[in-house]
């Protein structure tokens, strides 16, 4: 049957995290920017409160909202060079970047990635060796990326296409092993 948690009218759970007090939330914006709040900072709250708005604990632009929770561990940023990070675009374009360039933020964030007019960023995923992206758009096309083809670039740059669109946009990213099914 279930158990019964919070109920919002107008908003919808798109990710559900589980954590440690001891970690670090990276939060990745639609226009490119990267913030970082504590664990322990998040309030706690019952089973069935609707919790607090996000933008009350960051300093975001107007039309800008959280794409990305990834939690990161002590062990990821003791291990930062063996990590990267891949950044998809709304209109195809993917970056990839060594963990290490955003393993220290200023409170007040910092720009991950530049974009082009009209574009936002639609997925941010942190990637450990021998991981693949599998992309799929609006129309209906998937792609399975192999991240290693991207070079390393760095917080200013734009990034490549990764999958010819012809006028949809990229809807999903996820992270897949080889040895994973992937199933239409």
């Amino acid at each position: 049957k279930g158990i019964k948690t919070t109920k919002i009218e107008d908003d919808a759970i798109k990710e559900f995290i589980v954590t440690n007090t001891h970690d670090v939330l990276y939060l990745f914006t639609s226009k490119g920017r990267l913030y970082t709040m504590d664990c322990f900072e998040v309030p706690e709250a019952s089973r069935g409160s609707k919790g607090r708005y996000l933008a009350n604990f960051l300093q975001l632009t107007e039309g800008e909202s959280v794409t990305n929770l990834i939690p990161i561990t002590v062990d990821v940023i003791e291990n930062s060079k063996d990590y990267t990070v891949a950044i998809v675009s709304k209109k195809g374009k993917i970056k990839r970047m060594p963990f290490e360039f955003i393993k220290k933020i200023r409170t007040s964030g910092l720009r991950i990635t530049t974009l082009q007019e009209k574009d936002d960023v639609i997925s941010v995923k942190l990637l450990a060796q021998d991981k693949k992206l599998f992309i799929t758009s609006f129309a209906g096309k998937a792609v399975l990326f192999d991240p290693e083809k991207v070079r390393c670039m760095g917080r200013t740059a734009t990034g490549v296409r990764a999958m010819n669109l012809s006028g949809s946009e990229i809807v999903s990213v996820n992270v897949v092993n080889d040895s994973d099914n992937v199933l239409f």
